[in-house]
């Protein structure tokens, strides 16, 4: 007796063809390319914003601390006035300037050598207080100027 339909139809269709494996993947290839593209975006965002608030609550900081002591603080004595200005990614060096400790100070956010992924767009921060005046700048990895990008100014 020959095979019926049935059984030929339902012998040949058991699972996939090597051409829908083959979609599936390149399907799956795509998506998680976009995916960490993505992600990567998304960490360098959270990197920029991240330097940019250190930057507004150092200021901050500087001139509750001003207000209290007279002075502008160094960064060892800022940190223990305010333990809530630390970073895992950034060094952060707070100078005052010599002789007008009570109207200037410098400060600079480097990112550290051991954070990865590092953004090569914002390695720096930079902030320079002289009397009223405040001048934020970024840096990245080469040097050049990367203020628009990391601070949105």
């Amino acid at each position: 007796m020959a095979p019926s339909l049935n059984a030929v139809h339902s012998a040949v269709s058991d699972g996939f063809t090597i051409m829908e494996l083959v979609i599936a993947m390149a399907i799956v290839g795509v998506l998680a390319g976009l995916s960490l593209t993505g992600f990567e975006h998304y960490q360098r965002r959270e990197l920029r914003l991240e330097g940019n608030e250190l930057v507004q609550r150092i200021a901050t900081t500087q001139l509750r601390y001003r207000d209290r002591y007279g002075r502008f603080a160094s960064d060892a004595e800022l940190s223990r006035f305010n333990e809530e200005l630390t970073s895992e990614r950034f060094t952060i060096r707070v100078r005052p300037v010599a002789g007008f400790e009570f109207q200037q100070y410098d400060a600079s956010l480097g990112l550290k050598d051991t954070y990865v992924p590092r953004d090569p767009a914002c390695v720096l921060y930079e902030m320079a207080v002289r009397g009223g005046v405040v001048r934020s700048s970024a840096k990245d990895s080469t040097g050049a100027d990367a203020t628009r990008k990391c601070l949105g100014l």
